[in-house]
């Protein structure tokens, strides 16, 4: 879980945004114990309480005179032990998601690249004319 939240921490751009985030990771020391009772809970019984379920949406502008939708972009604030369970989740499925998905489905694979199967199709078009 450690990983997960320092993880976050380093690849959210917007993590200047996101106070709680900052504060775990820099007082993880003394928040760990919760942090992690929390997050073992919640996929130990497979419920979250509503408080930590809750998602707003808002909008920031882009500029400093914002006056089209095209100005302003949202932002998810959501809790930051939603985002950790989340993130711990997309963790597990990165180790076995390539023997989950077909071999010949290549797109947001890593390791695979979805131009391979562009070949492979004109390989395939071309071979009866060979």
């Amino acid at each position: 879980m450690k990983k997960a939240l320092f993880q976050m921490n380093e690849t959210n751009p917007r993590v200047l945004m996101d106070s709680t985030l900052v504060s775990f990771t820099k007082k993880w020391h003394i928040v760990a114990k919760i942090v992690c009772s929390a997050v073992t809970n919640f996929f130990q019984l497979g419920k979250l309480l509503r408080k930590v379920n809750r998602t707003f949406v808002s909008l920031i502008p882009k500029t400093t005179n914002a006056s089209h939708l095209s100005d302003f972009m949202p932002i998810s604030c959501c809790n930051v032990l939603y985002k950790l369970i989340t993130k711990v989740l997309s963790n597990r499925l990165l180790e076995v998601i390539g023997e989950l998905v077909f071999i010949n489905q290549n797109a947001f694979i890593k390791g695979r690249n979805i131009s391979d199967c562009t070949l492979l199709a004109h390989e395939k078009l071309l071979s009866p004319f060979s």
